[in-house]
């Protein structure tokens, strides 16, 4: 059979019109492109809950060290009155540490949270369940801070009491997770990114109440 142009271009022309087996192609291009994107999203809502859950566990914490004895050594049990100079006369007992330099500074005070210790084991067993995976007790810390505004003179050491979790980390489970981890710089040992990035520090401060004073039950 002789080809002539006019045969030739009208054949172009219908291999460029044919369709058959397009839609399959867009599908297969199409479909792994949506999954990534719909399990990205539940993968950012599984980091967005356990962001919720962690800000919750440190408010329930943090209000049960508020009013239950200290976690960590060396927490005083009262106020007791700052030095004077000599010929000075000390503040009376009851004298509000906010009326001046009258209630003696100890410094804040931090320790890990010790499940040893009837307060941090009290603390532990009721946050440990919503915490990321793989976080220990250890990770997180329980401070007393002094504040002037608190207390008086002769009565019970009211601190300001601070729960923060640190250094915990999170595991995507995505490639759309592993590109989170580009911005904080976290890769694996081969230069890629690790899918694990750092779960930011958190914390909640309360007022001390009865501390020392309280019971465990």
């Amino acid at each position: 059979m002789k080809l002539n142009s006019q045969t030739l271009t009208v054949a172009l022309r219908r291999f460029v019109r044919q369709e058959s087996g397009a839609a399959m192609l867009e599908y297969a291009i199409v479909l792994p492109l949506f999954l990534l994107l719909i399990l990205g999203v539940i993968d950012f809502g599984r980091y967005s809950g356990n962001f919720v859950m962690v800000q919750k566990a440190l408010e329930r914490g943090a209000r049960i060290a508020a009013v239950r004895p200290a976690v960590c050594a060396g927490v005083p049990q009262t106020h007791v009155r700052a030095p004077v100079a000599i010929g000075e006369i000390p503040p009376k007992f009851g004298t509000s540490c906010s009326a001046g330099t009258v209630c003696e500074n100890p410094g804040p005070i931090t320790c890990p949270l010790d499940t040893n210790n009837a307060t941090g084991a009290e603390i532990w067993n009721r946050i440990a369940a919503v915490m990321p995976n793989g976080v220990t007790a250890t990770q997180v810390s329980v401070s007393y801070a002094y504040d002037p505004n608190l207390g008086f003179v002769g009565g019970p050491y009211v601190p300001l009491v601070t729960v923060e979790l640190t250094t915990a980390t999170f595991d995507f489970v995505t490639p759309l997770g592993a590109l989170a981890t580009l911005a904080s710089g976290v890769v694996n040992p081969n230069g890629a990114p690790s899918g694990t990035v750092p779960f930011p520090a958190m914390s909640v401060t309360l007022p001390g109440e009865d501390l020392n004073l309280g019971n465990n039950g």
